[in-house]
């Protein structure tokens, strides 16, 4: 099975945010494993979650933002998404 990590850094509303949250939702519904790091929105969370997706919060950077680079790193060794050693998605 395909693995898949999505990051989405927007805003708490607007077209790409909402477009992001259907697309992931409609990918687990076809059954596509996938990982969201986003940033802290409760409702995108939770309609995340909802659909099947495991989620992590992130700040997406700021001077003093020391926490995302950890998170995304965590989140990536954990959930080991399909890429090759050049960054590209690999396909079984």
């Amino acid at each position: 099975m395909t693995r898949v990590l999505q990051a989405m850094a927007g805003a708490p509303v607007g077209g790409a945010e909402n477009f992001f949250t259907r697309l992931v939702c409609a990918l687990a519904r076809r059954g596509l494993e996938q990982h969201a790091l986003i940033r802290p929105d409760a409702a995108r969370e939770a309609a995340l979650a909802a659909a099947g997706v495991a989620v992590d919060a992130a700040h997406f950077g700021g001077m003093l933002d020391f926490a995302s680079g950890r998170i995304f790193r965590r989140a990536i060794d954990a959930f080991r998404p399909a890429v090759d050693s050049r960054g590209y998605l690999t396909l079984n």
